[in-house]
């Protein structure tokens, strides 16, 4: 169950965002190994290979996915398919969601596990932040029984800077005789070519009779490098609870692999790159820069540079020539330009050095190459 909830943090924490991009297909392939120890039991390694497909419309998404593992004694299968729907945003914010999921597992002993769910989520999507609430039906198969499962979640998730934070809680009753709730924080940042992802979980509620422990807190770290735009190395370890339903032990992990065909989430690209703005702007000294508009046709520029004795601008305000600013006894550089548009592209020089792309902005290039940043100007 835990997996599946960290699965649904990062599908379904997104899911509004991704609702509304262009409509998109992406097809990759994993080749890798794991190595994996239950609860009370010697560790078994695997190699792997898990073939996946995501659609993704206006209003639509489907996921597709499979790992095929080469363990002592045969091949096991895991596999999963969901649909989400979802309906158009309100002035407001609010969306609504209706969706389900199947997934199964068979081993070489001939065991195997099968689960289904009919979920249905509102969605509210904020500027700050964004919360969804809903609740899942369904059934799963442990080898031997078919249990009922009746699920609720709650969750938000809140960027800042170049990371995000998501928290979700998901109480569970399994059969009307198993009740427990399971918490989960996840966070997800960029530094350059490397995504990380950490989770932490805990659980509550009652005494779990599943040989394997009745493990109550667990995590994990998941290292992404993007060695190309298709090809990416992950690497990843941690421990996850019992999986009430499915009768699967608590246990502890280690898997790499090389994962072909996904591109890099443009967040996670935005993060990288605002990130190395910000560090070479402040190896330069250059602090801040904000724009603000000052008269219908006017905007000034303002410019954070305390150790600088020459601060210039080029870009659209300056029809892109170098132009200096002039330092005010507030310590802050100025100048004002005639302007009407909202969005400009800019680059700032301190005391004759390379052109910086401003703090916070933006990158933005152009059909040679060149980069500049690219900033909002905010209404008077």
């Amino acid at each position: 169950m835990m997996r599946r909830l960290l699965a649904g943090l990062l599908w379904f924490g997104a899911a509004p965002s991704g609702a509304a991009s262009a409509q998109e297909a992406v097809t990759s392939l994993a080749l890798g190994a794991v190595s994996v120890r239950f609860a009370d039991q010697a560790a078994f390694a695997a190699t792997t290979i898990s073939p996946a497909l995501s659609l993704r419309g206006q209003r639509a998404a489907v996921n597709l996915g499979g790992t095929f593992s080469q363990v002592s004694g045969g091949f096991s299968q895991q596999g999963s398919a969901s649909l989400a729907l979802f309906t158009p945003a309100s002035a407001r914010g609010w969306m609504g969601e209706l969706g389900g999921s199947f997934g199964g597992s068979s081993f070489p002993d001939g065991a195997a596990t099968a689960q289904g769910l009919a979920t249905a989520r509102l969605h509210w999507l904020g500027v700050a932040f964004s919360a969804w609430a809903g609740a899942s039906v369904g059934s799963m198969y442990d080898g031997a029984l078919w249990r009922s499962v009746r699920q609720s979640q709650v969750g938000v998730s809140v960027p800042w800077a170049v990371s995000q934070l998501t928290l979700a809680a998901s109480p569970s009753v399994t059969d009307d005789t198993l009740a427990y709730t399971d918490f989960l924080g996840l966070v997800t940042t960029a530094f350059g070519p490397i995504d990380l992802a950490a989770s932490v979980g805990g659980r509550a509620g009652a005494s779990l009779p599943i040989p394997g422990g009745d493990e109550r807190l667990w995590g994990g770290l998941t290292l992404t490098a993007w060695l190309a735009p298709r090809l990416s190395l992950l690497v990843g370890a941690g421990t996850y609870p019992v999986d009430v339903t499915q009768g699967f032990p608590a246990g502890e992990y280690v898997s790499a692999s090389l994962r072909l065909g996904t591109f890099r989430p443009t967040r996670a690209a935005a993060a990288a790159t605002a990130r190395r703005i910000r560090r070479e702007a402040r190896a330069t000294g250059l602090q801040a820069a904000t724009l603000r508009r000052v008269a219908v046709d006017e905007i000034e520029l303002r410019v954070r540079a305390p150790g600088a004795d020459r601060v210039e601008v080029m870009g659209d305000l300056t029809r892109w020539a170098p132009v200096a600013l002039v330092r005010g006894r507030d310590g802050l550089w100025r100048g004002r330009f005639a302007s009407k548009a909202s969005v400009l592209e800019l680059v700032l020089r301190l005391d004759g050095g390379p052109w910086l792309i401003p703090p916070g902005a933006d990158q933005a290039t152009d059909e040679f190459g060149g980069r500049s940043g690219r900033m909002a100007i905010p209404g008077m």
